[in-house]
């Protein structure tokens, strides 16, 4: 017997879209020609 656990969500909660993650500090050197960066978590500002 299987669960269409899908259809067990609220509206609200099947509109939302997977965690994008941003990309590593590696690769945005490469990408970006950097040097330095400052790492920041996602909900945080510089400023």
């Amino acid at each position: 017997m299987s669960c269409d656990y899908f259809a067990l969500a609220a509206p609200g909660v099947r509109i939302l879209q997977p965690y994008q993650p941003g990309k590593p500090e590696s690769e945005l050197r490469r990408e970006y020609g950097l040097s330095d960066i400052v790492k920041l978590a996602s909900n945080e500002n510089p400023l």
